[in-house]
């Protein structure tokens, strides 16, 4: 509802010309900027804004100019005033977590007030692409350009990469540099040791295949996801994900058709943890493949929970769902305690998931209990839903069907629980696959 209600904001925010001063709420005159609070609005603007609000970027106009920022005022004031914008889905009162985007109540007053004193500011520098990572040690191209249409609904490429490897190392950080930033609304990363990406590579007459509706085999070595203007995410330095020689990454680009013919070739940077102790992390699923859920119901919901049987840390966590889906939450439970709500999504966008990493992670020992749940409005008064008239939707690999997964990242202290951790993993999909299967034989058509 909340994206509804400022569809009006985003259009005219788009439109030049449509800011300007405006008096104070009580009528009287605000009193002007001093220096130090326009170098710090720069400064959130510069955070929170500058990563998507740029030439070349994926969002549809640029902020760093001062002056495009001032025809803007008025509207900039409103989404930041309505938590619109900065684009960030977690409750901010939970567990804290890395790179959260947003401003607080002083903050939001304070760009208010800017909006109604001139907006005065300096141009902001561009962005530094890659942070504080440095020179990446890996880059990775793909064997040629992919195709965009003109026309038609976004698509999902899956592009593979083959590391050349002669022994595991730890991962830092993973980032993709697009050829075409503006045709580019996000994508997610995975290790596979299956086979199942090579193989599929192999089939397709082009640099990778188009997956409409996943990346075509197990989601065992769900790793990462970004959205538009993220920068890279690094690993705790004390626990990372491990490629092994023989592993590949897959990248399942999310990309837009603008009205012409283009082409996406980018390129994967990869950063290595430097030698020395640390824990491997490890994803490991917790949902369902059985939804169902009817036209118009605005309360379906998805529950899963596990209980582990050794030690771990939890590192982050990746939402998997699509469309229809509205509210993710993650509940864990020391043995002998009370549930505590660690991470909560109020309002999900599929445009806007991420990965998302705490910033300190979780003890959980053996015996604890980490518990999702997923609430999904099948309704006209979801505005992410893309049907014009509900109808029913289910579970499946197709773009437009459903899916309900909470991927944990879980940091393993020895190698025989990362290994255990990994076959608890497979096993799982394995499982709910049987599940699935049980539960459509019994299901009307």
């Amino acid at each position: 509802m909340r994206r509804r209600l400022l569809l009006a904001a985003l259009v005219a925010l788009a439109i030049p010309g449509c800011g300007g001063e405006e008096p104070s709420a009580s009528g009287a005159a605000d009193v002007a900027l001093l220096p130090a609070e326009i170098a710090t609005l720069d400064g959130l603007f510069a955070t929170n804004c500058a990563g998507c609000h740029r030439e070349g970027g994926p969002a549809p106009f640029a902020l760093l100019d001062a002056r495009d920022r001032r025809r803007r005022a008025r509207q900039i004031a409103e989404v930041v005033g309505s938590r619109y914008m900065p684009p960030w889905l977690p409750d901010r009162d939970l567990e804290p977590l890395v790179g959260a985007r947003g401003l607080d109540e002083d903050e939001i007053a304070l760009v208010e007030r800017w909006a109604r004193t001139g907006a005065p500011g300096a141009d902001l520098a561009p962005p530094a692409g890659e942070g504080d990572l440095g020179p990446p040690d890996l880059v990775l191209e793909a064997a040629g350009p992919i195709a965009i249409p003109a026309e038609g609904a976004g698509i999902q490429h899956t592009l593979v990469y083959r590391p050349d490897l002669a022994a595991p190392r730890d991962l830092r950080a993973l980032a993709y540099r697009p050829g075409n930033p503006g045709a580019l609304h996000g994508g997610g990363l995975l290790l596979d040791a299956s086979g199942g990406a090579r193989r599929l590579d192999e089939r397709s007459p082009e640099a990778g295949y188009r997956s409409p509706g996943g990346m075509g085999y197990s989601l065992v070595g769900s790793l990462d996801a970004f959205s538009p203007g993220a920068r890279p995410q690094p690993w705790p330095d004390d626990a990372t994900p491990r490629l092994a020689p023989g592993e590949t990454i897959s990248l399942e680009l999310h990309l837009n058709p603008r009205g012409r013919l283009e082409e996406e070739r980018g390129a994967l940077r990869v950063w290595f943890a430097p030698p020395g102790p640390r824990d491997e992390v490890v994803p490991l699923a917790i949902g369902s493949l059985c939804i169902d859920i009817p036209p118009g119901a605005r309360d379906y919901r998805v529950e899963d929970e596990i209980e582990l049987d050794r030690d771990v840390r939890l590192v982050g966590l990746f939402p998997m769902a699509r469309y229809v889906c509205q509210e993710v939450t993650l509940r864990v439970t020391p043995p002998g305690g009370t549930p505590r709500t660690v991470f909560r999504i109020r309002d999900f966008d599929l445009n806007w998931v991420q990965r998302y990493q705490f910033a300190a992670p979780i003890v959980l020992p053996a015996g604890s209990r980490i518990a999702m749940e997923m609430v999904y409005d099948n309704s006209r008064a979801n505005p992410q839903n893309p049907r014009a008239a509900p109808e029913r939707v289910r579970a499946g690999m197709r773009a437009i069907d459903e899916a309900g997964f909470v991927i944990l990242h879980l940091a393993a202290a020895t190698a025989d629980d990362a290994a255990a951790l990994r076959r608890r993993h497979e096993d799982g999909f394995r499982l709910r696959l049987e599940r699935r299967r049980a539960w459509e034989a019994q299901r009307p058509r």
